[in-house]
């Protein structure tokens, strides 16, 4: 089965909030771009919460599994929650079409 077809059976749906840095001579401006997605939600267990911590992201919460292009920053909202993306890793597999699984943090 192709995960688009898992992602629209299990997925719900979020804001995925881009956070775009643009060098404008020598300045950093930070833009936002707001885009709707859907994701495959699970909690991370003990032990990946353990490692987390271990690495220094001390709030993580959640996976994601999503067909949309994630990067470290930006953030997620899920019912009225906001999250920050704390690790992306792309997974480019040609019988499943590829996914981005992320681990988000709570954010404040």
């Amino acid at each position: 089965m192709s995960f688009d077809k898992i992602l629209a059976r299990k997925g719900q749906s979020m804001s995925q909030i881009e956070i775009v840095r643009t060098n404008i001579g020598g300045y950093m401006d930070t833009s936002h771009n707001t885009t709707a997605i859907t994701a495959i939600l699970q909690p991370l267990s003990s032990e990946e919460r353990l490692f987390w911590s271990d690495v220094g992201i001390t709030k993580a919460m959640l996976k994601l599994y999503s067909d949309a292009s994630m990067n470290v920053g930006d953030k997620i909202t899920l019912n009225n929650q906001d999250y920050t993306v704390a690790s992306v890793d792309n997974h480019k597999d040609v019988k499943t079409g590829g996914y981005w699984k992320v681990i988000v943090e709570k954010h404040g």
